[in-house]
């Protein structure tokens, strides 16, 4: 299946805008093999999806295989 990785951060963060740059990176040497994707969630509509997979501290960063089953 498809290795997603996930970078949720907060747009007022300097911890986060400074992993934004090395997430870009990644995102270029593991086109192909890994899909990458950023999500704010100081977003309102991500607010649930907040509380489904469990955050408290940004930035953080989850990797899946196709769906909602954490690998790491």
């Amino acid at each position: 299946g498809d290795k997603l990785g996930y970078q949720f951060y907060e747009a007022n963060c300097s911890a986060c805008i400074e992993l934004n740059k090395e997430w870009e990176l990644i995102s270029t040497a593991y086109k192909g093999r890994v899909k990458v994707a950023k999500i704010n969630m100081t977003e309102s509509e991500n607010e649930v999806l907040e509380d489904q997979i469990q955050l408290s501290k940004y930035p953080s960063i989850r990797f899946y295989k196709s769906g909602p089953k954490k690998v790491s």
